[in-house]
């Protein structure tokens, strides 16, 4: 079985140094059907990690609410 500890300066599996990648995947912005295929690009990029953070209410910036027409200048 391998070991993984943390040395002064890396990560060590095995006793020898492991530079790890990662990288993130914003689930809720991604269709569903797409997820396997977006993971699958992270692994050919070489990450051995990926972030999937949860998106809660309070992390949502909703714009507040006005009141009467909205008009849009182009």
């Amino acid at each position: 079985m391998s070991t993984f500890a943390v040395g002064d300066e890396d990560f060590l599996l095995d006793g020898r140094p492991v530079r790890l990648l990662s990288g993130a995947l914003h689930y809720f912005r991604v269709h569903e059907g797409h997820w396997e295929h977006r993971l699958g690009m992270l692994r050919a990029m070489g990450l051995d990690g990926v972030f999937a953070g949860v998106l809660t209410e309070e992390d949502a910036v909703l714009p507040e609410p006005v009141a009467g027409p909205a008009a849009v200048e182009l």
